[in-house]
């Protein structure tokens, strides 16, 4: 797992059930304004999903909460 993906990963896991948008997920893990964080956290989420999806059932721990962004979800 890259420094990124991990960073977001546990970024998310720290807060579970909370929305983040990905301007505050970039501002959050890049520590630089979010405002054109484009496509680098879809990215990383993207990645992160890969890497879980073995080991994780209906479909992982990251939520997309569409028109709001992303939470972590513990999955028991």
């Amino acid at each position: 797992m890259t420094h990124h993906e991990f960073a977001v990963l546990a970024y998310l896991a720290r807060h579970p059930g909370w929305v983040f948008s990905a301007s505050q997920i970039y501002e959050a893990v890049w520590d630089r304004d979010g405002e054109h964080c484009g496509t680098a956290v879809a990215s990383v989420i993207s990645q992160i999903r890969r890497k879980l999806t073995p080991d994780t059932p209906k479909g992982g721990y990251i939520r997309t909460v569409l028109g709001s962004g992303y939470k972590f979800e513990s999955v028991i």
